[in-house]
């Protein structure tokens, strides 16, 4: 399970200096991640981080409608790592055929994402990284607990 979580600043133009919204990046962890790659940038866009080379367009190219205006300038700091789910399969629809091999990894994006909103939006924090193990009970095809 990947996430990205981008932690803007104040807009460039009152940025002051390129490195002014880099000050709090030692500061920013996953308590516990196995793994954490955190960058400041000067533009946590999708126009910025193309430049970068933190996105990839072809990865979203056709989720954006035509026309649209993005924001640009948007200084901050990106922090990338994962969640490593045991036993995790991509098609959860294989599930039902052998349930004691497979687990579904859609509640566990669910999970993941609704994580991610309370980091990013009510600054609550997010629990440790951890490997997942594969839980012995439980509602497989629609939970997934992010804490061990």
């Amino acid at each position: 399970m990947i996430f990205a979580v981008s932690l803007s600043g104040a807009p460039a133009a009152s940025a002051g200096t390129s490195a002014a919204h880099c000050a709090r990046l030692e500061r920013v962890a996953v308590p516990g991640a196995e793994h954490q790659v955190k960058a400041c940038l000067d533009d946590l866009t999708t126009a910025g981080t193309t430049v970068s080379g933190h996105t990839v367009p072809a990865h979203w190219a056709g989720l954006h409608p035509a026309g649209a205006v993005n924001p640009k300038g948007v200084p901050g700091i990106q922090v990338d790592g994962y969640h490593r789910i045991t036993d995790g399969t991509h098609v959860d629809s294989l599930y039902a055929a052998y349930p004691d091999r497979l687990r579904p990894l859609l509640p566990c994006f669910r999970s993941a994402f609704e994580t991610l909103e309370g980091w990013v939006e009510r600054r609550q924090s997010p629990p440790p990284s951890a490997t997942l193990p594969r839980p012995a009970t439980g509602d497989l095809p629609n939970e997934c607990r992010l804490s061990v």
